[in-house]
């Protein structure tokens, strides 16, 4: 059973709050089981 926590993917959330606020993705990956990265850069 999940906690109301852990119900929100990080991955889909940060996939989403990036560009809303400016910036543009230019990798993403996974470290399992743990981690999730991404690189952005805030266009000039």
């Amino acid at each position: 059973m999940l906690t109301p926590a852990m119900r929100h993917d990080p991955e889909e959330m940060l996939g989403a709050l990036v560009p809303a606020a400016g910036f543009r993705l230019e990798t993403e990956g996974n470290l399992r089981p743990l981690l999730f990265y991404l690189r952005a850069v805030k266009p000039s």
